[in-house]
């Protein structure tokens, strides 16, 4: 994002992306984490009809910790609170929609077998960002595949828990409580956990992607069970993740938690 030319060539990518989602059949599209403000500008450009796109919520990138997921592509690495609360506040001032937290790590940066999602932020922090985006006026949304990472949001009053985990009566309490909401993404857990991907660290990989993707079944099927709001996503940019395969996060969603096709559709509009 430091080069002139990469940030436009990013922008068409972005535009490209957008466009992609749209003639797939997705006419909403929550943009959770991306490169700067790209995703707030190719919104603004759709919606002055420059552009062909979806109706586009933009997060732009992310907040996290130094060594946070995602650190240094979609989410910026910040030192302090006082630096996370000034990039929130210049990231709504950039037309954000939604501030998107990295609270705990993911599959592909897992450093202990068993663990998709070590903490990564304190409660210090996460309640600083969700009380400085709430006074903005802004919804608060999280990256967490941990049970850890979920109480810790939930305490903090985090709008949209994102992939997921699982659920204790204690957690179902709080996120009843708070109106948090869960955002499925089947798409991105199953094929780490199913098909031989050649990447880095493939084994912990593997066994970590089918520790979330238990996880995240008994996740769907427990908050459903109690009331709590399911929304689904497909965390696209993960290997085997398209721009044009929500479909099959419906289809997984129907086969994974036992819920009918026209649930699974109304689960996903």
């Amino acid at each position: 994002m430091s080069n002139p030319l990469t940030r436009i060539i990013g922008k068409m990518l972005t535009a490209g992306s957008a466009k992609t989602q749209l003639l797939s059949g997705t006419t909403t599209v929550r943009a959770v984490g991306g490169l700067g403000n790209l995703d707030s500008q190719v919104r603004d450009e759709i919606n002055a009809g420059k552009r062909i796109g979806p109706r586009l919520i933009a997060c732009n990138s992310a907040i996290t910790v130094k060594g946070g997921h995602m650190e240094g592509s979609v989410s910026y690495g910040a030192d302090s609170i006082p630096e996370m609360i000034e990039f929130i506040d210049n990231t709504a001032k950039a037309g954000a929609d939604w501030i998107k937290i990295m609270i705990t790590g993911g599959v592909l940066d897992a450093k202990k077998l068993g663990e998709p999602g070590e903490m990564k932020m304190n409660y210090e922090q996460v309640k600083a960002c969700v009380d400085e985006a709430h006074k903005l006026g802004l919804k608060t949304c999280a990256h967490i595949e941990s049970p850890e990472g979920i109480k810790c949001a939930i305490e903090c009053g985090i709008d949209s828990i994102e992939h997921g985990s699982k659920l204790t009566p204690e957690l179902i309490t709080k996120c009843k409580e708070n109106n948090s909401v869960i955002v499925i993404t089947f798409s991105a857990a199953i094929p780490i956990s199913y098909l031989d991907i050649e990447m880095q660290n493939k084994e912990m990989a593997k066994a970590n992607g089918k520790v979330l993707t238990k996880d995240m079944i008994s996740c769907a099927k427990t908050a459903l069970e109690n009331g709590i709001v399911i929304g689904l996503g497909t965390d696209t940019g993960c290997p085997y993740v398209t721009h044009y395969d929500m479909w099959r996060e419906l289809e997984y969603f129907h086969h994974y938690a036992n819920v009918s096709r026209e649930f699974a559709l109304y689960t996903g509009t």
